[in-house]
């Protein structure tokens, strides 16, 4: 759909008070059928008995050249053009429009089967967010970061605490026992240097 731009000193212009109301009528006629067809103003010698029932046709039309608003051409009219929007200009807010229709519908017909890769967030419970997730009951984990475990931290009595807490390895080249499932083991500095695992009642030292 086109508009017609018309301000509310239209009447009041010098150039269509020195015109008849007819003449007034029929350049208001001719600016919307220019809008309605994207012609910028161009009227065809053969379309203008087709926009007007004018009972002089003839006399408005030569009023209107007489007053500037239009100019006759080698196969019609243009019409002064100024206040109206160019058809290029149409042409493009058109297609976005229909651009933004299609995304619009392509979407749509997706969330209504199922798939809401491209459903709003806002709008869609089902809709899947910037880092794979779905709000309710999803499952697509396509774009998910996996978790990654956190460090174990030391333990200044010796050992780890974390998720290997309990466990103590023993450096390479021991010669003590290894610790077995189910025991616990102390690992402790002598005072010569040696490092000593306590296991039950005994001891290894490397």
């Amino acid at each position: 759909m086109t508009w017609t731009r018309l301000d509310d000193d239209f009447n009041d212009r010098p150039a269509l008070l020195a015109v008849g109301r007819s003449a007034r009528l029929l350049h208001v006629e001719a600016l919307v059928w220019c809008n309605r067809l994207l012609t910028d103003g161009a009227v065809p010698r053969g379309a203008l008995p087709r926009l007007t029932d004018s009972p002089d046709l003839d006399a408005d039309v030569a009023e209107l050249v007489a007053a500037e608003l239009w100019e006759e051409t080698t196969d019609g009219w243009q019409l002064d053009w100024s206040d109206q929007e160019e058809a290029a200009a149409v042409r493009a807010r058109q297609d976005v429009r229909n651009e933004r229709q299609k995304r619009y519908r392509r979407r749509k017909s997706k969330h209504d089967s199922g798939d809401h890769s491209e459903c709003d967030e806002r709008y869609c419970k089902q809709a899947v967010t910037h880092n794979g997730h779905r709000h309710e009951g999803g499952n697509d984990d396509r774009r998910v970061t996996p978790s990654r475990p956190g460090p174990s931290r030391p333990d200044p009595k010796g050992g780890t605490e974390g998720r290997d807490a309990g466990a103590v390895a023993p450096s390479a080249g021991a010669t003590g026992a290894r610790l077995q499932p189910g025991e616990v083991g102390v690992l402790r500095t002598a005072s010569d240097g040696r490092h000593v695992m306590n296991m039950g009642g005994g001891g290894d030292e490397w």
